[in-house]
C-alpha cells in the first residue's frame, strides 16, 4: 500500500481500491437536546438521524465508485431498536449491492445481539469475526486492486481482555490488510475490549480502523490507527467534523 489516503471525496483513480470506512452510526436513535424550533432554521429533525446519515453514506459510496463498504460496530443502537435498525440497514444494503459494491461489518457493544440477528437476515451484510474469532476476507476491486478485511466481533456485551490476543492467522504481505475492530484503545481495565496502542503497533496490518468512541482521530498517518468517529453527532457534546471515511488503496 504506497497511498494510504483517508479524505472526503475525489474521483476515483487507475489502480486504486476505494473502501468507505464507517464508524459508529446507532440506528435506532434520535439525537439528544435538538432545540424545538430548529425547523425554524429549514432544518427538518429528522434529517439529523442516524437513519439519514446513513442513507447518505450509501448514495454518496454509489455516486463515487466505491468498492466496498465497512462498518465498524455500534451499527444499531440496541437490542430493542433492531426492528426499526432492520429496515434502514437493509435498504442501504440492498442498493450498495444493486451498485455492485460489498457491505461489511464487526458488531461492537451496543448491537452484539443485534448486528448477528440482523446480518442473518440481510443478504449480502457480511459480519466478520462473528462471536470473536478474528475472520478475514479477500475482496478484489473494480481495478483489480486487492484488500484484506481482518475483523473481531464483541461476543458479549462486556470484554475485558485485549482481542489482539487472541489466535489470529498468520498473513502474507502480498496484499494489503487493514483491520477493523470495536474496542478501547488505551483502555486500561475497560469492560469494552481494552487495547493498548502498543499492541496494535506489533500487530499486523497496514492499517486499523476503530469504532468505539465517538470523536474522529487524525487518520493521516502512513500506517493509520484510530477512531472513526461516529458518523452523526448525537448530542450537543459531540459537535465538529462526523461523516464517513474514504481509504484510496493503491497496488504496492
Amino acid at each position: 500500500m504506497n497511498d494510504n489516503r483517508y479524505s472526503e471525496g475525489g474521483d476515483a483513480e487507475p489502480g486504486e481500491f476505494r473502501l468507505l470506512c464507517v464508524g459508529d452510526i446507532h440506528l435506532g436513535r434520535r439525537p439528544s437536546r435538538v432545540p424545538k424550533d430548529i425547523e425554524d432554521y429549514g432544518i427538518r429533525e429528522a434529517e439529523l438521524t442516524p437513519a439519514a446519515a446513513w442513507d447518505s453514506a450509501v448514495a454518496w459510496a454509489i455516486d463515487n465508485d466505491v468498492d466496498a463498504v465497512v462498518l465498524a460496530g455500534d451499527v444499531v443502537e440496541s437490542l430493542d431498536d433492531r426492528f426499526e435498525a432492520y429496515g434502514h440497514l437493509e435498504r442501504g444494503v440492498s442498493k450498495l449491492d444493486y451498485a455492485e459494491i460489498g457491505i461489511y461489518g464487526v458488531a461492537g457493544n451496543h448491537d452484539v445481539h443485534a448486528l448477528p440477528r440482523l446480518a442473518d437476515h440481510i443478504e449480502n451484510f457480511k459480519l466478520l469475526g462473528r462471536g470473536g474469532a478474528w475472520e478475514s476476507i479477500e475482496l478484489t476491486g473494480r481495478s483489480g486492486v486487492r484488500l484484506r478485511l481482518l475483523g473481531w466481533s464483541f461476543p458479549q456485551q462486556r470484554v475485558s481482555r485485549n482481542p489482539l490476543d487472541d489466535p489470529m492467522e498468520a498473513f502474507s504481505d502480498d496484499i494489503p490488510t487493514i483491520g477493523v475492530l470495536h474496542c478501547d484503545l488505551d483502555g486500561g481495565s475497560s469492560p469494552y475490549a481494552p487495547v493498548p496502542r502498543a499492541a496494535f503497533d506489533r500487530a499486523l496490518g497496514a492499517a486499523w480502523l476503530l469504532g468505539h468512541i465517538h470523536k474522529p482521530d487524525d487518520l493521516s498517518a502512513t500506517r493509520p490507527i484510530g477512531y472513526l468517529g461516529s458518523l452523526v453527532g448525537l448530542d450537543p457534546g459531540e459537535s465538529g467534523l462526523h461523516g464517513p471515511w474514504l481509504a484510496r488503496i493503491s497496488k504496492t
